[in-house]
């Protein structure tokens, strides 16, 4: 209610320049791939979802390192690479019981 007193009194500086309009669009544009991936996540397993979300921070990581020179030491990589023994496992294991799971048919 305060914001439409202070819009009739032309007191209000938000949307009256276009970088309130950029900023407004920007949020209808982050929308998009949200409901995307929303769309996305109820076809495929959330085993396979779980693996897909550690692809971009280590995307980021593996950027940050090489091409950012951050600072990174052997504690950081022993937790990486712990983080992606477990990784590792959780997808042989699910493939093994994919393999002894009768294939169910479907039209």
């Amino acid at each position: 209610i305060y914001v439409i007193y202070l819009w009739q009194q032309h007191q209000m500086s938000f949307g009256l320049n276009m970088s309130s309009f950029w900023l407004l669009f920007s949020g209808a544009i982050t929308a998009v791939p949200l409901i995307l991936f929303s769309a996305g996540a109820k076809r495929i397993p959330l085993s396979l979802i779980g693996f897909i979300q550690y692809v971009g921070p280590t995307i980021m990581f593996v950027l940050g390192i090489f091409v950012f020179k951050e600072p990174f030491d052997i504690h950081q990589l022993i937790t990486f690479i712990f983080i992606w023994i477990g990784i590792v496992l959780y997808s042989i294991s699910q493939y093994i019981k994919l393999k002894k799971s009768p294939v169910a048919k479907t039209l």
